[in-house]
């Protein structure tokens, strides 16, 4: 056994409040930057530039073997479920998690929300698929439910791969 001990909920807690702190900071660093570089392109670049954001600090922390100055602030660090240091894999799915999965769903999620809502008639029209469509028309309705909590959901799924590796 390993001489870690359980990080207190509340030190993960802070580390993740410290962490998107100096992430808006840098956030905000790299809008200022595109401004400057690309002026009114930059502005249609929102969530390319989020992506970019959580790359950078993640790519120069977790993805590393680094803490975060989070984790540092709260001495706390990732360990996986025998108490290692998480593998290079783990730390690029969690990186890639972080970065890459928001920015999916939201770019998904914003298609759908442009997505018009089947009316009956086509679904008369075509009894065979209306399994489909009810899976489809559900699919959507999810998507666009989780949309405005994607920062915490990313939030919580750090939060659990501090806890369980």
């Amino acid at each position: 056994k390993s001489g870690f001990e359980d990080a207190p909920q509340a030190h993960i807690l802070r580390a993740l409040q410290k962490d998107q702190y100096y992430i808006s900071g840098l956030h905000q660093r790299i809008e200022d930057l595109a401004a400057n570089a690309l002026h009114r392109r930059a502005y249609g670049m929102e969530e390319e530039l989020r992506m970019l954001t959580y790359c950078c600090y993640f790519g120069l922390t977790t993805l590393i073997g680094k803490q975060t100055l989070g984790e540092e602030y709260c001495d706390i660090m990732q360990v996986d479920g025998f108490r290692r240091h998480p593998s290079k894999f783990r730390r690029v799915c969690l990186v890639a998690i972080q970065c890459l999965a928001p920015y999916l769903f939201r770019r998904l999620a914003s298609d759908f929300r442009t997505v018009p809502d089947a009316d009956d008639e086509e679904e008369e029209n075509a009894p065979d698929q209306g399994i489909l469509l009810a899976a489809y028309r559900n699919i959507i309705t999810g998507i666009r439910a989780l949309y405005p909590y994607l920062d915490s959901i990313r939030d919580l799924h750090t939060a659990l791969f501090y806890l369980f590796g």
